[in-house]
């Protein structure tokens, strides 16, 4: 999930039980989460603000499964009136570990463009 070595102190908590158990509460709950703001969305408009969905595919590993998630984020990012997708080819899902500056130029973009 990330091109650098795994981190001992990372990989340590990450293999905590209750890390282990909040990852598979939100793993459980995403179906009904992702159904009610569906929901929500069909009679409450999205908010008009700015939104960057970064779309990391170097660790996708099929072409079907890239267009896949590519188009996924594609639609969240059409579901705001002010969305914006940023597609990255060759970052992997931790995006933020290996990639922070890109990270960080989207909330720079997001700030700048919310006029704050």
């Amino acid at each position: 999930m990330s091109v650098r070595p795994p981190d001992p102190a990372a990989a340590a908590a990450y293999g905590r039980p209750e890390v282990l158990v909040g990852a598979l509460v939100q793993w459980l709950a995403h179906p009904a989460v992702a159904a009610e703001l569906v929901a929500v969305r069909a009679v409450t408009a999205a908010p008009t603000l700015p939104v960057r969905v970064l779309t990391a595919l170097g660790d996708v590993p099929t072409p079907a499964g890239r267009a896949a998630w590519r188009a996924g984020h594609a639609a969240l990012a059409a579901s705001f009136p002010a969305g914006r997708q940023e597609v990255f080819r060759d970052a992997r899902h931790l995006l933020h570990v290996d990639r922070p500056e890109t990270v960080a130029d989207a909330v720079a973009a997001v700030r700048r463009d919310s006029g704050s």
